[in-house]
């Protein structure tokens, strides 16, 4: 016999409601859950924006006192150290303070590290950063320009040490070298505005460099290498590269007023005939066919005008005296006007060290130089403004700097390591390390 059990409509509608109850208990704690997440989530956004917002501003400090030592470098006074801020973060609610101060003393200033201890604080958070800064070099590149490289094909550019000998002595040669351009723009082909371009067969033993910002993809345009060799690396650099300062002479042994001659040997410095002393300046220089300009002693010559040689004239750094006595004579050269010296004259700087010729554009106007010399030439050119051509017979040993840089020739480039040296072309302090504090 089946028993069958009835359940009662009030006992059905109560389980229902006690279900009911159950689940909106659940959902609740869910909902809950997820506000406390979301809470959270929120909370811990803030503070990380916060944490950000105070690394950026311990980077700023950091910035801003590398831009003082800078501004003190160019007005021709050391850095001043000790402490500065705090100082609002523009556009955020970070601060930051920063600290300059002596690390390592050296007899010549040039050669000075010094700190940087920046902090960064936003509400509660803070971050620290520090920094050791040294002195460049106006040369710590084998070529570099602010808009367009371009090299005929065939070109080799490497680096040797004049400080173990002469390029190619004892394996002084093939060292690795930097060149770059602060460009960000495509290349435009051979004399364009922009970009690198190197001819079939260039080889680049090192490493090329161009502006901030260049992605990869976009690093294919703006360095034109298709048939040329990079043996290392392309990249793009973290800030612009910045030009130092062209210290002019203030004071001089003999002003010349304007030298024009040809077919005649004439000299400056140690028993010069055109004049004697260190330090010289004229309006122009002109050497005609056949003339010849010796240097002797260390010889700062600086010329308002241009500089000119009109066919096979020689100017030329002595390393012996008119008695035959080794010396080691050096030419300062400060051309506010125009460089030329094609047409088979001869750069000779017979000491064979590159920083014995030292070629300065100091001017503000925007020049073109045409420079050629029939044989090597040893030497350094710097002048921000200067759309540069070369066009060498030989090799060039040295460092090349300028606005532009045509290299015509098939020559080779040899950077002379040596002229890295920050206490001999100072450029302006940079860093050398960088680390944080674990907050």
């Amino acid at each position: 016999m089946k028993t069958k059990i009835y359940i009662s409509r009030r006992f059905r509608k109560g389980s229902m409601l006690a279900f009911i109850l159950v689940i909106g208990i659940c959902l609740a704690l869910l909902g809950f859950a997820m506000l406390q997440m979301g809470f959270g989530s929120r909370m811990n956004a803030t503070l990380q924006t916060y944490v950000i917002n105070a690394r950026v501003a311990a980077d700023a400090g950091l910035f801003q006192a590398l831009y003082r030592m800078n501004i003190d470098y160019k007005n021709h006074v050391l850095p001043a150290e000790g402490t500065t801020g705090p100082i609002n973060l523009d556009n955020s609610n970070g601060t930051y303070t920063y600290t300059i101060s002596l690390k390592q003393d050296n007899v010549n200033p040039s050669l000075r590290i010094y700190q940087i201890d920046s902090a960064g604080s936003s509400v509660r958070k803070q971050r620290t950063v520090h920094s050791f800064c040294s002195m460049s070099s106006k040369f710590d590149y084998a070529l570099f320009v602010t808009n367009n490289i371009s090299m005929k094909g065939g070109a080799q550019v490497d680096g040797y040490d004049s400080r173990a000998g002469y390029y190619g002595v004892n394996g002084n040669s093939g060292l690795p070298v930097d060149i770059g351009s602060n460009t960000t723009h495509p290349s435009q082909g051979s004399g364009g505005q922009e970009g690198i371009v190197m001819m079939n067969d260039v080889t680049v033993v090192g490493n090329v460099a161009v502006g901030p910002g260049v992605s990869e993809d976009d690093m294919l345009d703006v360095i034109s290498d298709e048939h040329a060799n990079i043996t290392g690396n392309k990249y793009s650099m973290l800030e612009p590269y910045t030009w130092g300062n062209i210290d002019i002479p203030t004071s001089f042994d003999t002003t010349l007023g304007a030298v024009n001659y040809g077919n005649d040997t004439k000299s400056l410095g140690v028993g010069g005939t055109l004049g004697i002393g260190q330090t010289f300046q004229c309006n122009s220089i002109r050497l005609g066919q056949g003339a010849v300009l010796e240097i002797y002693g260390d010889v700062q010559l600086y010329i308002t005008g241009d500089f000119s040689m009109i066919t096979d004239a020689v100017l030329a750094i002595k390393s012996h005296d008119t008695l035959g006595n080794p010396i080691q004579s050096s030419l300062t050269l400060y051309v506010n006007g125009i460089f030329n010296s094609t047409n088979s004259n001869l750069l000779n700087n017979e000491t064979m060290l590159p920083s014995n010729f030292v070629i300065y554009g100091p001017g503000d106007t925007q020049r073109t130089w045409d420079i050629g010399t029939n044989g090597d030439f040893y030497g350094v050119v710097y002048a921000p403004n200067v759309d540069m051509i070369i066009r060498n017979d030989g090799d060039i040993y040295g460092a090349l700097a300028s606005r532009s840089a045509e290299l015509k020739n098939s020559g080779n480039l040899h950077y002379d390591l040596a002229l890295a040296d920050q206490g001999q072309f100072p450029a302006g302090y940079v860093i050398e390390r960088w680390w944080e504090e674990a907050n």
